[in-house]
């Protein structure tokens, strides 16, 4: 199991900073015995990777982290362009109307959505028609593209351009402008969904999108659906273990190894599958030494950078001893789309689906 501490989301770097702080790391290795790695904050190289001329590596056992000047890199998650749903606060998992009510069910026909993964909810449940306008990070599904506006996002500075769509009700997720507040100050009633916590947040929240249409049995099928499907795909799973485990994952973002830790949505879905995160500390987004992960030798490594940042299992491989993990020698590397990845709607059962490939490849 590892543990360490570090902090910060990362995009898919060309290398190309100037600046680059070192982070050590204190982990468990497989004998349990403790290892601190100094590890390159924006490379993330190690000790014995790090280019010449790079910040010098020293080991110490006292020290779970330190960086050279103190502070904690400001990064994001994904490469330039992607949408709220890549800027969680996973600590945040309530769901919320704002003061302004919604209108009677049977009036609300304009619905604008400024979340990706909502707007994806909002189609599965058949309320497409009710949908005026998208921002343009919902690109799915197909039907979804035509309602997109360029002068419409959660990151707005002015909401005049959401308030000339004459709204019903505006779906947010993550608001990181508080746009919420600025439109009920407007009269303008509002839903916001940040990131759930897990399975049951995602489920909860088709809930609340049915009942301010008035439809609560739209939201009940879906998850029927969902449910199922999810279901069988762990029973084609191999037989857990008596804890009722099937092996250790690692969640790779970038190449940078900016990874989850065992307290993110990410992580608790895939315990849903009888997964067990080899990040066990730090922030939610963290980014791990190299060697740590070769030393925590997980049974699955699932790679959300694939597409944004082409890493294939065979990029996994030549890593430096990472031939040697677990999940390297029997092919148990998979790959899940930016979009998927970052999002909690329907698609989420693909992502299980893919991750379970590499369960079933990992036995």
């Amino acid at each position: 199991m590892l543990t360490l501490a570090a902090a910060g989301l990362v995009a898919c770097s060309d290398g190309d900073d100037e600046s680059a702080p070192t982070t050590e790391v204190t982990t468990s290795d497989s004998s349990g015995g403790p290892t601190t790695v100094l590890f390159n904050e924006l490379e993330g190289t190690s000790s014995e990777t790090l280019p010449e001329g790079e910040a010098g590596v020293g080991i110490d056992d006292e020290t779970i982290i330190a960086t050279d000047d103190g502070q904690i890199p400001t990064t994001t998650l994904e490469p330039a362009g992607t949408g709220e749903d890549a800027r969680p606060d996973e600590s945040v998992t309530s769901t919320t109307l704002a003061p302004v009510p919604p209108p009677p069910a049977e009036e609300i026909s304009r619905i604008v959505s400024l979340s990706a993964t909502h707007t994806e909810m909002l189609f599965s449940m058949g309320l497409g028609e009710s949908i005026v306008a998208v921002d343009v990070e919902s690109d799915f599904p197909a039907e979804a593209v035509a309602l997109q506006r360029d002068d419409i996002a959660d990151d707005l500075a002015q909401i005049d351009p959401i308030l000339a769509l004459d709204p019903d009700v505006v779906v947010l997720g993550d608001d990181p402008t508080d746009i919420a507040s600025r439109l009920s100050a407007q009269g303008v009633a509002t839903y916001s969904g940040p990131m759930p916590a897990d399975l049951a947040g995602v489920f909860q929240q088709f809930a609340d999108l049915a009942e301010i249409v008035g439809r609560p049995d739209l939201a009940e099928d879906v998850v029927a659906a969902m449910r199922a499907d999810i279901d069988e795909i762990i029973a084609s799973l191999p037989p857990a273990d008596a804890d009722g485990t099937r092996g250790t994952f690692f969640f790779e973002l970038d190449p940078s190894l900016f990874s989850v830790n065992d307290d993110t949505f990410v992580s608790n879905l895939l315990e849903e599958l009888g997964l067990v995160n080899i990040v066990t500390d730090g922030d939610p987004f963290v980014q791990v030494a190299p060697d740590a992960v070769v030393a925590a030798d997980p049974d699955v490594i699932v790679l959300g950078d694939a597409e944004c940042c082409g890493v294939t299992l065979d990029v996994v491989a030549a890593r430096p001893g990472w031939s040697d993990i677990a999940a390297v020698q029997s092919g148990a590397v998979v790959s899940v789309g930016d979009d998927i990845r970052q999002r909690w709607g329907p698609r989420l059962v693909d992502m299980l689906r893919t991750v379970a490939g590499g369960i079933i490849a990992a036995n």
